[in-house]
């Protein structure tokens, strides 16, 4: 697991004690690999906990600028982009 460099301003602001609501995950699905000049197939969730991204899954086509959404807490559609 990497440590994250992203600052999350939006976690700290969250100060009164709560029931009923929702906590998201933060992922990050493909992209372009500056480092080797490819598309990314890889798939990264952020933990608000540990503050590290941990790999999840790989996708079967590496995609830059792709589209996502999901449905439940189950399943993350990825579309459209480009290879």
């Amino acid at each position: 697991m990497r440590r994250a460099r992203i600052n999350f301003a939006m976690a700290t602001l969250i100060e009164s004690k709560r029931i009923s609501h929702q906590v998201v995950n933060i992922y990050c699905i493909g992209g372009y690999c500056i480092k080797e000049g490819r598309a990314m197939k890889e798939v990264e969730r952020y933990s608000m906990e540990t503050k590290e991204w941990s790999h999840v899954a790989e996708m079967n086509v590496a995609r830059i600028n792709p589209g996502a959404c999901s449905t439940g807490q189950r399943f993350i559609y990825v579309f459209g982009g480009r290879s």
